[in-house]
């Protein structure tokens, strides 16, 4: 299992995206982080009955599911257990509870980007007694990682416009206060990064007025095709999740228009490690069209 030093940790936090605000795991909230421990990834052969995001029946292998540790001190002296120290442990359990799907937030070491992992609860022990050092009670939190990945926990957006003039180029910047557009020399393409060692699944949105938009990968040579005639106007969208394969119009994970996608030259592409150009074109666009494409830096 990997493990981390916490004395470079800044805080580790609980989130999820439904529930209340994050939870601090630190000592100013009563809790003091002992050992996080990220297990090996499962290797597994998976098979799907269905095309992959190249356009293809998809047979591979990919890095399954891996045990996440987190022992937690209550910051209460031994050997009185007060009340508060049962609503920490209390609070504790109301995270934990197995129905829920939540992040775990934590930084490496100073200075490093702050990471995420996608967690269901695999169970919250009883207080463990520790005699050799009396001033915590430990509590072993367990998940599992059914992904295997780690993301990082701020959103990255690229944005891109077809057959930009001069003067008006792509732009990349961090969903995080404060936002800074940094200038990037594009007619019609941007520079994406994938600080990770694992591909990044983006969340792609096509805005219109365009006809025929082809989103290119120049990095891999993939390519994301729609229909020569399929048109959206003003006003209107379409998403594409390249991790659940699919396509829907103006938000609306229940109007799909995967039927517009131009087989076979349709190519799903994911943002490999590194530098990754995106190409915007279409056979007609007009301002204010652009493609916004949304992911976060990925590891194994």
């Amino acid at each position: 299992m990997r493990a981390f030093d916490f004395e470079l940790v800044d805080t580790i936090a609980i989130d999820d995206p439904w529930y209340l605000p994050n939870l601090m795991l630190t000592k100013a909230y009563g809790y003091v982080p002992q050992s996080f421990n990220l297990g090996f990834q499962e290797v597994r052969s998976v098979s799907y009955n269905r095309t992959g995001y190249r356009g293809k029946v998809d047979e591979t292998k990919l890095s399954g599911a891996r045990a996440v540790l987190l022992v937690v001190g209550l910051a209460e002296e031994l050997p009185d257990v007060s009340a508060y120290d049962y609503q920490l442990e209390e609070v504790l359990r109301a995270w934990m509870q197995p129905r829920k799907r939540i992040f775990l937030h934590f930084t490496e070491h100073a200075n490093s980007i702050r990471k995420r992992v996608s967690c269901v609860s695999r169970g919250i022990n009883t207080r463990a007694k520790n005699f050799t050092q009396r001033e915590y009670e430990y509590i072993p939190l367990l998940w599992e990682d059914p992904r295997g990945i780690t993301e990082s926990a701020d959103l990255i957006v690229a944005e891109v416009f077809p057959n930009a003039p001069s003067g008006a180029p792509g732009r990349t910047y961090t969903m995080a206060y404060n936002r800074s557009y940094p200038a990037i020399e594009s007619t019609g393409s941007v520079e994406v990064t994938n600080l990770g060692n694992e591909d990044a699944m983006p969340l792609i949105q096509i805005h219109g007025p365009t006809t025929g938009p082809v989103l290119t990968n120049l990095r891999t040579g993939d390519a994301i095709v729609f229909k020569d005639a399929y048109a959206l106007t003003a006003g209107n969208y379409v998403t594409v999740d390249v991790e659940n394969g699919l396509v829907y119009f103006n938000g609306n994970v229940d109007d799909s228009v995967h039927h517009q996608l131009k087989v076979p030259d349709n190519e799903w592409w994911t943002l490999v490690p590194g530098v990754n150009t995106i190409r915007y074109s279409s056979q007609a666009s007009d301002p204010p069209s652009k493609a916004v494409i949304q992911y976060r830096h990925t590891w194994s």
